[in-house]
C-alpha cells in the first residue's frame, strides 16, 4: 500500500509541476531562475515517479509469477 501511495504522489507532482510550466509559459517573460528551478523539480520528479512506478509493475510480475495455474494444483 505504501509503494503505491508513493507512485501516485510522485506521479501527481510530476503532473502538477507540469500544469506550473504551462502557467509559467502563459507568462510574457518568466524569471529564468525559477525556470531553472521548475525544470529540475520537474525532471527529480518523474525520475523518482519512474522508480516507484518500475517497483509496482515488478511487484506485480512477481505476484502473478508465483500463483500457481489451476491445472497445476492438483499434479
Amino acid at each position: 500500500m505504501r509503494r503505491s501511495s508513493a507512485a501516485l504522489a510522485s506521479t501527481m507532482l510530476y503532473v502538477l509541476t507540469g500544469l506550473a510550466g504551462y502557467v509559467m509559459a502563459e507568462q510574457g517573460d518568466p524569471d529564468a531562475a525559477t525556470t531553472g528551478l521548475l525544470l529540475i523539480f520537474s525532471f527529480v520528479c518523474i525520475l523518482v515517479a519512474a522508480v516507484l512506478v518500475g517497483r509496482l509493475v515488478k511487484d506485480a510480475k512477481n505476484k502473478e509469477q508465483m500463483r500457481i495455474h489451476p491445472s497445476q494444483r492438483y499434479a
